[in-house]
């Protein structure tokens, strides 16, 4: 639902999926989440999701999967400055 609709969106939800998803697919679905709320947070959010992100990577899944090549990306549209437009 939060995919779907930008005003029911929840960055700790998100975050919090991210990091304590119970399959691979939860974790990949609320990697989509943050895929599509990354140009929406603020600098200590974009933050926090870099940490969470770069903590699950290093064992929970490989670089060949689509969970990795999100996070890839995520992690490069998080470092992007913030446009004030």
């Amino acid at each position: 639902m939060m995919q779907a609709d930008p005003e029911l969106r929840d960055v700790d939800s998100a975050l919090t999926a991210i990091q304590r998803s119970r399959t691979p697919f939860e974790q990949y679905d609320a990697l989509l989440l943050a895929d599509s709320m990354v140009d929406d947070l603020d600098v200590h959010d974009r933050q926090r999701l870099v940490d969470i992100i770069n903590g699950v990577t290093g064992g929970r899944f490989k670089h060949d999967t689509d969970r990795w090549l999100l996070s890839e990306q995520i992690l490069h549209r998080a470092s992007s400055p913030i446009s004030h437009t």
